[in-house]
């Protein structure tokens, strides 16, 4: 067993304002609880070729978003949720 998550098949950009971009086309930076919308929270990170992708944080998800929703939001677009 081991500790280490391998994002290397994760949907990657070559710059950060690349990833930023993507993650607001996508939708993915912010999601609506309560008729508003919310921050997600997740992490920006790089691969072992230097690309940026994000980690989505699914716990905070679900400690904000009380009126529940697909837990899949990022990871149908290639993004890793932990």
């Amino acid at each position: 067993m081991t500790n280490v998550l391998s994002i290397e098949a994760c949907k990657s950009y070559a710059t950060e304002a690349n990833l930023d971009k993507a993650l607001n086309r996508l939708g993915l930076d912010s999601y609506r609880c309560d008729e508003r919308h919310v921050p997600c929270r997740y992490m920006k990170v790089r691969n072992s070729e230097g690309r940026w992708t994000a980690i989505f944080m699914v716990s905070e998800f679900f400690n904000r978003n009380k009126t529940g929703g697909y837990i899949g939001f990022a990871s149908q677009h290639g993004f890793m949720s932990i």
